[in-house]
């Protein structure tokens, strides 16, 4: 499960990488942008998305874990 290791995580910090990813997709990828719109410094949103990552183990700049991590947050936001 993409998103498994997500359960471990406090619901604030789900909350938090959720959001943070969602910004980066809407912002075409752009981590400044992403961090324009979550009102934080670029180097924040780095750090999450690393994050993100290493909970996922999925790399964001191969495309067959992007798709999957895309498809995954899109899921989970749905239930």
């Amino acid at each position: 499960m993409i998103l498994g290791e997500f359960a471990g995580l406090t619901g604030d910090d789900q909350q938090l990488l959720t959001s943070t990813f969602h910004a980066w997709v809407v912002a075409d990828g752009s981590i400044d942008d992403a961090a324009h719109a979550l009102s934080c410094h670029p180097n924040t949103v780095r750090y999450r998305m690393r994050r993100i990552e290493k909970v996922t183990d999925r790399s964001l700049r191969v495309p067959r874990d992007l798709a999957e991590l895309c498809l995954a947050f899109e899921i989970r936001e749905r239930l």
